[in-house]
């Protein structure tokens, strides 16, 4: 068939169906039968899918999921048409039969997904199991992704020759600290046995290549959010470790912390295939399409810093002409690229040979001396940055401009001394994880000033990985309240 006649009957399914009721699941369907009338995308093409996870249908945080996420698959199908968008998770907030009526309505829109996506992946999140029928209410729900049949649990697909592997989370814990049994309850030895016989499957249909695994729950000692060692806490599950250990080509994605892209520790290689902590493969940490966290105690303003419900976030990746794999990452909210100067590259051979995403949480396990990424240069003010100090509502506020950084400023140290007695000790967000709507300068309100005092201020850039600046200082008196 020609192309002219390809797109000829595409255009008469549309319109065939365009005579038929909107109501909704009338229009779902045939958004569905439009796209899937349309020319198919040649197998000798570079493969190139979308990523998104935890959109949590139900969730009215921010402008809420009905803006939200929408939102966030016009702008990553606006690129271009993709091989497959994989949603890793936490599709709903509750898992109701309501919530996937909704999650089928965005994702079989024309509206939305702008040009065509050849394949849809999902797989289940803790949140999706909150529901007592949960697991039911997925299967029966996204059955128009499937024929009509009820959606698997896990899958295994080759697209473009590389194969894609889904395990569901089947429990509702957040992760297995303090109780193992989280652990098997979320992945237990049934869906550990599917996994495992999927990456042998892989290894002999796929030889050379990346295998590509997406589970909600990352594994522990990874990326981003798997460390409670750094971060006060893990939202990760040790049960897989062991099974993925034994494929250094594995790239795991994984959802559940919502923690920023922008963060270079989102994703992660390991150093050591022997490690007991079984992480010598790469996860990614896939962040968000309804609202962003950052861990406990890294700033004051705890978890969810400012505007932290008007962050959603995604990825693309594409197959490069020597084989490479480039992942772009995406502010979904504001369609615009993060730090393209820094896209992260999975490098041929997929052996492990090639890993250059470890870093100093694994120096006490790195026997071969691999390089380690710790975020040197350390940030810088810009010459001539100074502290600016004024009179605000209720105490006096100081105002400085951003730092500057290889990777992202994560946090500011504000410290305010009268004499030698330190009087105020705070961290505050840079909050990179606005992009372009990132603040160029911040304020910060000193309360326990008093008066007819000398005061001095010191303000430190600190990156990821806690290098810190030169701190920028002024002196000021406070003459009354």
């Amino acid at each position: 068939m020609t192309d002219v006649i390809r797109h000829i009957a595409w255009f008469m399914a549309a319109l065939l169906l365009t005579c038929c009721s909107t109501d909704n699941e009338e229009r779902v369907q045939r958004d569905m039968a439009y796209r899937q009338a349309a020319p198919m995308v040649k197998q000798d093409g570079r493969l190139v899918f979308a990523v998104i996870s935890d959109t949590h249908v139900g969730n009215f945080s921010g402008e809420g999921y009905e803006v939200k996420v929408p939102q966030a698959l016009r702008h990553l199908t606006g690129h271009g048409r993709l091989d497959a968008m994989v949603v890793v998770g936490d599709l709903t907030e509750n898992g109701t039969t309501g919530e996937y009526e909704e999650f089928v309505q965005f994702f079989g829109s024309g509206q939305n997904i702008l040009h065509p996506v050849d394949r849809f992946l999902f797989m289940t999140g803790n949140h999706d199991n909150f529901d007592s029928r949960g697991l039911a209410n997925y299967s029966d729900g996204l059955k128009a992704f499937n024929g009509n049949q009820p959606y698997p649990l896990h899958q295994y697909v080759l697209i473009k020759g590389y194969p894609f592997i889904t395990i569901s989370d089947l429990g509702a814990a957040n992760n297995d600290i303090g109780n193992a049994d989280n652990g098997s309850e979320a992945y237990p030895p049934a869906s550990t046995d599917i996994l495992e016989g999927y990456l042998e499957q892989a290894v002999k249909d796929a030889p050379g290549k990346p295998i590509f695994v997406f589970t909600h729950v990352p594994p522990r000692w990874t990326c981003l959010g798997t460390w409670v060692e750094y971060e006060n806490e893990a939202w990760a599950m040790k049960v897989l470790n062991a099974v993925l250990n034994k494929y250094p080509q594995a790239v795991v994605f994984c959802g559940h912390s919502h923690y920023p892209l922008g963060d270079p520790r989102s994703i992660h290689q390991g150093t050591n295939p022997q490690s007991e902590r079984n992480n010598y493969y790469t996860v990614i940490n896939t962040s968000s399409t309804t609202y962003s966290e950052i861990y406990p105690g890294a700033v004051d303003a705890g978890a969810h810093p400012e505007k932290y419900a008007y962050v959603t976030e995604g990825m693309i990746l594409e197959e490069l002409p020597n084989g490479d794999i480039e992942i772009r990452r995406y502010d979904t909210y504001r369609d615009v690229e993060i730090d393209p100067e820094h896209r992260w590259v999975l490098k041929a051979p997929f052996d492990g040979s090639q890993f250059q995403y470890a870093d100093i949480r694994d120096a006490d396990d790195n026997p071969g001396n691999v390089v380690l990424r710790d975020g040197l240069p350390a940030p810088a003010f810009d010459d001539g940055a100074k502290i600016r100090i004024t009179a605000c509502f209720d105490g006096v506020c100081a105002t400085f401009p951003q730092a500057t950084d290889n990777d992202c400023v994560f946090r500011y140290n504000i410290r305010v001394w009268k004499d030698d007695m330190l009087v105020e000790d705070t961290f505050m967000f840079s909050q990179f994880y606005l992009t372009t709507d990132m603040p160029q300068q911040l304020s910060y309100k000193m309360t326990r000033l008093k008066p007819h005092s000398e005061y001095r201020i010191e303000v430190t850039a600190y990156d990821s990985y806690d290098n810190k600046s030169e701190p920028l200082t002024a002196f000021f008196r406070l003459n009354s309240h």
